[in-house]
């Protein structure tokens, strides 16, 4: 099996099937280095993937900041992790979707810490109610994946700043996407009436579908990591790297699926994804591997490959990059406005 995965891997390095199954990989949890000097931080890491990088970090001594939309749930990791690592994470209570909570968690860590070595966005949703919207009127999903990250990143700045002044190594940003994102809509990935939820825009987003908003959001992650285009971060010593897929991983992404379809996706994830365990190995693979101390804007597959090119060539428009980060900027500043 592994020769065929090697070959698929060769010839045909980006496709869906090389990364659904790809080859073994040549990083392992124990070639993680001690991390007892750094402070990171997980979005959505009380489950899935989010939990399984948490559980490497503290198993190497890292202090780890992990957030989960729930209290409860967010609590119940912390306890579960300290029982299995030894270690205990401290828990941010942060939901993505709501930028109230993103600013509330960031002014948190900002309190406790003066620089933030990782940032590992994984939190993420696929929403197929299409209904479903912040109190901004924006839709769910994108809220959830991309906008409340992209305003976690401007709140974090000040301590992803300060990393290479205080330690003397850049601070690394880690993005995940998924090759999911092909299905973001032509031509140039981003349909940006479908942003919003009204009536208006009722048919355009029932035309993409649950699923191709959530490629559309995955597609912009893509976008965000490809061109460091944001203000912000133009004159900023940070390194962006993408963890663009994953793998095809048990996770709890599609746990709104509808009941007409969630038994066949049930079913799919049981017989054909893999455990949440494989799936951080590209995660942290970007983000802590001393390999890849300097991979500023290049991307990453399964199991902890560099990616030979964008997973997508339509993320390397320098024209939509500017549209998209400027519309999640009007949107955040709106937002800011109603708090």
């Amino acid at each position: 099996m592994s020769w065929i995965t090697r070959f698929l891997a060769s010839a045909l390095p980006l496709s869906a099937l090389s990364q659904q199954f790809p080859p073994p990989s040549l990083f392992s949890i124990a070639d993680i280095p001690n991390l007892s000097d750094k402070v990171i931080m997980v979005t959505g890491g009380n489950t899935g993937i989010g939990y399984a990088i948490c559980s490497a970090l503290l198993k190497h001594d890292a202090t780890v900041y992990l957030t989960s939309r729930s209290e409860e749930r967010g609590k119940e990791a912390v306890a579960k992790l300290k029982g299995e690592t030894g270690n205990e994470a401290i828990l941010l209570q942060l939901d993505t979707s709501d930028l109230s909570s993103v600013q509330s968690a960031a002014s948190d860590f900002l309190k406790r810490e003066d620089h933030l070595d990782v940032l590992f966005e994984n939190a993420g949703v696929c929403v197929f109610d299409l209904g479903s919207q912040t109190r901004g009127a924006v839709d769910l999903t994108f809220a959830t994946n991309v906008l409340g990250h992209s305003y976690l990143d401007k709140l974090l700045l000040p301590a992803l700043e300060n990393t290479l002044k205080i330690t003397g190594h850049k601070a690394r940003i880690v993005i995940t996407s998924t090759v999911g994102l092909k299905g973001a809509p032509q031509p140039n990935g981003i349909d940006f009436s479908t942003l919003m939820v009204s009536d208006p825009t009722r048919a355009a987003r029932e035309k993409l579908g649950g699923l191709g908003l959530y490629s559309q959001s995955k597609m912009v992650s893509h976008y965000i990591s490809s061109c460091p285009l944001r203000v912000e971060y133009r004159a900023t010593p940070l390194t962006f790297v993408t963890s663009l897929h994953p793998g095809g991983v048990q996770s709890g992404a599609f746990k709104h699926a509808p009941p007409s379809i969630k038994w066949i996706v049930d079913l799919a994830v049981r017989v054909f994804f893999h455990p949440a365990e494989q799936g951080a190995l590209t995660p942290l693979y970007a983000g802590v591997s001393p390999e890849t101390a300097d991979a500023g804007g290049r991307h990453f597959v399964p199991w902890a490959r560099e990616a030979t090119a964008a997973l997508d060539k339509r993320a390397l428009n320098e024209e939509t990059q500017e549209l998209s980060a400027n519309w999640m900027a009007e949107r955040i500043e709106d937002d800011r406005a109603r708090l």
